[in-house]
């Protein structure tokens, strides 16, 4: 599918996070000091075995910092390219890989933990515009949760829509600036008021399925969903979209549409993919008249 001139590129902070890897030498050095212990008829060694293994999980699993350079860089990298072929560009973060105050055990006051949130997100597009920076593409950080003395402003829309023609990238951070709203609520909002053709929306999955394929092996992938079908399948089980966007942002989607393709944001050719007009990911368009799946090999 085309895209438009126009271009919201929302990044979720799950996939900022990066990606959790082994320390491969210290499993195999375990594995080679206690492989004797590894024989299957010894029940009870390998029972030890593995309540090590879990003693030492925080060693064996080096979790990702939370602000990844290497998914920043490949975020960028994304924006570089959509820059290049001279799309107006409004980078809109996310902040899960920072703060998930909103969690169904927390005990914290629903305003607040937003409002750490909205400062996450700030954190997330300090982070984005730096390497921008690095990388000498112009680029403004503003939010609806200003601060000056960091050289964050105010999203104030109708001069910065003037700068988005200057070839300028602009990041937004903050949210929406209200809580109790998420930041796929802000990234809708973003784009009806800046009047964006399509929104990008890199996630930490590939696309939308039918049913959740961590769990299904007979999932179908979408290659083009209707907003109304979207809804739909939220409606009925809660699952179908596997989370990718919150019902609020949906609704609003659902009454004024926007084309948006999801995708996978670690798929560092992925943005380049899509302005060549390859078939990646899941488009939800108003375009068509019923879903469409990609055909299984």
């Amino acid at each position: 599918m085309e895209i438009g001139r126009r271009v919201i590129y929302k990044v979720s902070g799950e996939a900022l996070r990066g990606k959790f890897r082994i320390n491969v030498d210290l499993l195999m050095k375990l594995i080679y000091d206690h492989r004797n212990d590894l024989s299957f008829a010894n029940y009870r060694k390998v029972e030890y075995f593995e309540s090590m293994l879990e003693k030492r999980a925080s060693e064996l699993v080096c979790v990702p910092s939370n602000i990844d350079e290497e998914m920043v860089e490949i975020i960028c990298s994304g924006a570089k390219d959509l820059h290049d072929a001279e799309k107006e560009v409004i980078i809109v973060p996310g902040a899960g890989n920072l703060w998930r105050g909103r969690q169904k055990d927390s005990q914290m006051d629903a305003i607040k933990a937003d409002q750490i949130g909205m400062l996450g997100i700030n954190m997330n597009a300090l982070a984005i515009g730096e390497k921008l920076d690095r990388m000498n593409i112009a680029n403004k950080v503003v939010s609806c949760v200003p601060v000056e003395e960091f050289g964050i402003d105010y999203n104030e829309i109708s001069h910065y829509r003037k700068n988005l023609s200057n070839g300028e990238v602009l990041i937004i951070g903050g949210g929406t600036g209200s809580p109790l709203c998420t930041s796929d609520s802000a990234t809708v909002k973003a784009a009806h008021e800046y009047h964006a053709d399509t929104i990008l929306f890199g996630k930490s999955i590939d696309g939308i399925y039918d049913k959740d394929p961590r769990k299904y092996r007979d999932a179908n992938k979408y290659k083009y969903l209707t907003y109304d079908k979207l809804v739909e399948d939220q409606l009925q089980s809660g699952v179908a979209n596997q989370g990718v966007m919150d019902f609020e942002a949906m609704a609003r989607l659902l009454k004024m549409p926007i084309d948006l393709i999801v995708y996978q944001a670690n798929d560092q050719d992925a943005i380049r993919k899509i302005l060549a007009g390859d078939e990646i990911g899941t488009v939800i368009t108003k375009k068509v008249k019923k879903p469409e799946f990609y055909k299984k090999s």
